[in-house]
């Protein structure tokens, strides 16, 4: 069973899903896997938590901060929302 690993921003849980189909058709499309074989996990990341040139995300494009924050609060702050 093929385990697929997406590492990303906070998302909606709309936008999660979206995710999960697409990749599932896409990996089962180009092997052959049929989809309900293929797990995707998705490790969501804050702003906070990535660096780039020694600095957060989050400081580097505060938009990004707010952007984040709204789906949280979408959420409810919920992981699993």
């Amino acid at each position: 069973m093929p385990h697929i690993i997406v590492q990303c921003p906070v998302l909606t849980r709309a936008q999660r899903a979206a995710a999960v189909a697409e990749i599932t058709d896409a990996f089962s499309r180009a092997t052959g896997i049929e989809a309900a074989n293929v797990v995707v996990h998705v490790q969501e990341h804050s702003y906070d938590e990535i660096g780039v040139g020694g600095r957060l995300l989050s400081d580097l494009y505060p938009e990004l901060r707010e952007k984040e924050r709204r789906v949280r609060e979408q959420r409810g702050a919920s992981p699993s929302a």
